[in-house]
């Protein structure tokens, strides 16, 4: 099992999915890394990746104001892959930064698939709207 894979079946996201089962839907996400200040993704976009941060920190901004910061074990892109709608909010690495990456046929195929992740990505939107 790779880093990344085994990375994403360690997150809180995906801990109520049997890992066998897991392990399928996260064999296709990749490793990015960005240096100190470089963008990931930007708002009004579309979305077509879910990210979560294995090292380092990233700040959430909304139309130039940070709304918050996310360090390793916190992710983003759900909503955007969610609700089939733009990126509603700017990600830029505040140091340098390793992300797990999943596409969005991936990411839906888990939440699709397994009840605990579809209450926990639901749970994570409403807090971040």
């Amino acid at each position: 099992m790779s880093e990344v894979t085994e990375a994403l079946t360690r997150l809180p996201l995906f801990a109520g999915c049997p890992p066998g089962e897991l392990q399928r839907v996260v064999r296709y996400a990749h490793e990015e890394r960005a240096a100190a200040g470089e963008p990931i993704v930007t708002q009004g976009e579309r979305g077509d990746l879910f990210f979560a941060v294995l090292e380092g920190t990233v700040d959430v901004e909304r139309e130039g104001s940070v709304l918050r910061t996310f360090g390793p074990g916190d992710f983003f892109g759900e909503t955007a892959l969610i609700a089939h709608a733009p990126r509603n909010a700017s990600i830029r690495a505040t140091t340098p930064v390793r992300l797990a990456v999943l596409p969005a046929r991936d990411f839906r195929a888990s939440v699709g698939r397994f009840p605990a992740v579809y209450d926990a990505v639901l749970q994570a939107v409403a807090e971040r709207i």
